[in-house]
């Protein structure tokens, strides 16, 4: 269904953005032995100005060509899919449908006695609002956990690839750039489903120790540049 939405705004695949996009793809996948217990991956790049990717635990990665903007070179493209990526090899989709369904259950519940014991309507609607309100909210710690998990352990699979790790951290250093310059009020972490963009350039700079140890696992990567990293 996710797939037929976006069918008449996806490139082909001899299109420049798909091809590129599906080559960084493909060294992770040949680089990463997790990452084909996935399954067969698929890689659908949308022509969208928005700046978002995401996955589906069937190995399905959609793409926007406003992210490609931003992920302007093969190394931070490298640490976007690995995000993506990392999300299907964690099952995390699998593991915030069961706690949604647990919530829902418990919702389920709550709304019984509300609407049993509340003497109004209105009484009724605003503290069924409010419970659901809270049921969310209660899901999203767990929501940025899986953001935070995905960065490590994506970061992780773009330096078995031979990817400059260095770029994580240039990457969410622009993102929060651009967060700032377009946004009048930024929401707090605490209300977001994903962590604060600075948060997770300062997290990439403090794996880069581990990042150069899981580089030395494939024989074939050469030691990352000393030159600067450009921002």
């Amino acid at each position: 269904m996710i797939k037929k939405m976006f069918e008449d705004d996806r490139y082909n695949d001899n299109d420049p953005p798909a091809k590129r996009v599906r080559t960084v793809a493909h060294k992770l996948i040949t680089s990463n032995q997790d990452l084909g217990n996935v399954g067969d991956w698929e890689i659908h790049v949308i022509k969208n100005e928005n700046r978002n990717a995401f996955v589906l635990p069937s190995g399905h990665i959609f793409v926007f060509s406003g992210l490609l903007k931003v992920a302007n070179n093969e190394n931070q493209l490298a640490i976007v899919l690995g995000h993506e990526m990392s999300h299907a090899v964690l099952d995390h989709g699998a593991e915030s449908m069961s706690m949604r369904n647990f919530t829902d259950d418990i919702f389920i519940v709550c709304l019984f006695f509300i609407w049993c014991m509340s003497p109004s309507y209105l009484k009724g609607v605003a503290l069924s609002w409010f419970c659901h309100s809270l049921f969310d909210f209660l899901l999203k710690p767990l929501s940025r956990m899986q953001e935070t998990e995905a960065d490590k352990v994506g970061m992780m699979f773009a330096s078995r690839a031979c990817y400059d790790y260095r770029e994580g951290a240039v990457f969410w250093e622009k993102i929060a750039k651009i967060e700032s310059a377009l946004e009048n009020f930024t929401i707090p972490e605490w209300l977001g489903t994903h962590p604060d963009s600075s948060k997770r350039a300062k997290q990439m700079n403090s794996l880069e120790d581990k990042a150069v140890d899981w580089r030395k696992e494939n024989a074939l990567c050469v030691p990352a540049h000393v030159k600067e990293v450009k921002k």
